[in-house]
C-alpha cells in the first residue's frame, strides 16, 4: 500500500515538470531503441529458434579440416557415407548442397533455390511436413524417384496453396519432379537467412545437371548436419570424432588428404561467417551502449537540476520529520518511471525499426533474408536495459539532492 502511494505521489511530482519528464523519456528511448535494435539482429541471427526444426540444440555441423588447420570444408558423398555407417556420437548425420535451377510453375519459369538432401536428412533435423510427406533413405540409391518437397512460400506464391498439388509434377530444369509434400511455414532447413524454394534428393544432382559425376571419392560439395545422441555433449562429440577420423584417415587412398573433422553448434547461420559477424555485431553493440550511456548521462544532468529545483520541497519534507531513505525511494521512484516510459517507448520504436534493416538486398545469387522482426525476448531486453539504466543513473540524483545539511 505505501508503495502504491509513493507511486502516486511520484506520478504527482512529474506532472508538476511536465517538460522536464517529456525530455527524459524521449532521450532514454532514443538510447533503448538504439541498442534494442541492434539485440534484434543479434536474435534473429543466433538466437532465435530454427523454425519447423524439432530440439534445434542437439544439432550439431559438421565440416572437414585441411591439414593448414582450415575449418569449413565440405566432404564428398562417401565420406557421408563412411560418418553415417560409423558408430558415432550422433543418432544420425545427414548430407545436404545446394543449387540454383529453373521451377517452372504454370507454364512460367523462374529462377528457384534448390537444397539437394540425403535421405534421412528430415528425419536427422526433426522435421514435419505440412502437407503431404517428405521423402526417406529410398532416395539415396543409384537410380532415386524424382520426387521433390516445396516450399511453403512457393506453394502458396506459385501454385494458390492448392492442396491437390502433392502427387503432381514440377519442372526443375525441365525435367519433371513428382512433388511429394510441402514444408512447414517458414522452414528453411538449418539456415535462417536461406529461403530455399525446393527440396529434391541428393542423388539427383545428375539429373539437374546432366554431366556432373554424382559421388567421385575426390569431389567434395556436401555439408554435414547431425544429431547428438541423449546426454552427448559437443566436446564429447568432438572426441568420439576424432578417432572416427583417425580410422578412415588410416583407409584413405595414398594422395588424398588426411581427414579430420570440426564440430560447431548448429545455429542457423553460416558458421564460416560467424567469427566476422560477431564482431562486427560487438562493435554495433557497442556503439549502441554507448549511445545508451551518452543518453543516461545527458538524463543525469536533467535529473540533477530537476532535484535542486526542488530543494525547498525536500528541506520541507526532511523538516517535518521524513527519513532521507524514504525521500531518496521517493525521487528513485520518479526516475524509475520516466525510464521506464522511455524503455517502453524505446522498444515500441524498435518495433518499426529494426524490420528496416530487412529492406538492405545484398548482391548475391541467391537471396539472404532474415526476419528482423523483434520478439518478447527483445521487448524484455529493451525494458530491462532501461530499469538498470534507471537504477544506476537515477539513484545518482537522488542521492546527491538529499545530502545532509539542507
Amino acid at each position: 500500500m505505501r508503495f502504491v502511494n509513493e507511486i502516486r505521489i511520484a506520478f504527482r511530482g512529474l506532472r508538476r515538470a511536465p517538460g522536464a519528464a517529456v525530455a527524459v523519456t524521449l532521450t532514454i528511448a532514443i538510447g533503448i531503441a538504439s541498442t534494442a535494435t541492434i539485440f534484434a539482429v543479434v536474435d534473429a541471427l543466433f538466437l532465435r529458434p530454427l523454425p519447423g526444426v524439432e530440439r534445434p540444440s542437439e544439432l550439431v555441423n559438421v565440416h572437414a579440416k585441411e591439414p593448414d588447420g582450415s575449418s569449413f570444408h565440405s566432404v564428398s558423398h562417401r565420406t557421408w557415407q563412411a560418418l553415417a555407417d560409423a558408430d558415432g556420437p550422433f543418432t544420425g548425420i545427414a548430407a545436404f548442397g545446394s543449387r540454383l535451377v529453373s521451377l517452372t510453375a504454370r507454364s512460367e519459369p523462374r529462377l528457384a533455390v534448390a537444397q539437394l538432401v540425403t535421405g534421412n536428412y528430415f528425419d536427422v533435423i526433426g522435421a514435419r511436413p505440412a502437407l503431404g510427406r517428405f521423402f526417406g533413405p529410398e532416395t539415396d540409391s543409384q537410380a532415386p524417384p524424382e520426387v521433390a518437397v516445396l516450399s511453403d512460400a512457393v506453394w502458396r506464391g506459385r501454385f494458390g496453396a492448392d492442396p491437390s498439388i502433392v502427387g503432381r509434377p514440377v519442372l526443375l530444369n525441365g525435367r519433371a519432379f513428382t512433388v511429394v509434400g510441402v514444408a512447414a511455414p517458414r522452414f528453411s532447413g538449418t539456415f535462417l537467412g536461406t529461403p530455399f524454394d525446393v527440396w529434391v534428393p541428393v542423388s539427383a544432382r545428375r539429373i539437374l545437371a546432366p554431366g556432373e559425376e554424382f559421388d567421385p571419392r575426390d569431389q567434395t560439395w556436401l555439408e554435414l548436419v547431425a544429431r547428438r545422441r541423449p546426454g552427448m555433449t559437443l566436446p564429447g562429440a568432438s572426441t568420439a570424432m576424432a578417432v572416427i577420423a583417425r580410422r578412415l584417415d588410416r583407409e584413405r587412398p595414398a594422395g588424398s588428404p588426411p581427414v579430420a573433422f570440426d564440430l560447431h553448434r548448429t545455429t542457423g547461420f553460416e558458421d564460416s561467417l560467424e567469427g566476422p559477424v560477431t564482431a562486427l555485431l560487438s562493435i554495433l553493440g557497442a556503439l549502441g551502449a554507448l549511445v545508451l550511456a551518452i543518453a543516461c548521462a545527458n538524463v543525469t544532468g536533467i535529473l540533477l537540476a530537476r532535484a535542486f529545483a526542488r530543494e525547498r520541497e525536500i528541506a520541507v519534507r526532511v523538516a517535518l520529520g521524513a527519513a532521507r531513505s524514504r525521500v531518496v525511494r521517493l525521487l528513485l521512484v520518479e526516475n524509475f518511471i520516466q525510464f521506464l516510459a522511455g524503455g517502453a517507448l524505446g522498444v515500441a520504436v524498435t518495433m518499426f525499426t529494426a524490420p528496416l534493416l530487412e529492406r538492405f538486398n545484398l548482391p548475391t545469387p541467391v537471396p539472404i533474408l532474415f526476419d528482423f522482426a523483434p520478439g518478447l525476448r527483445v521487448a524484455a531486453f529493451g525494458l530491462i536495459a532501461a530499469a538498470g539504466a534507471g537504477l544506476l543513473f537515477g539513484s545518482f540524483p537522488a542521492w546527491l539532492a538529499t545530502r545532509p545539511g539542507l
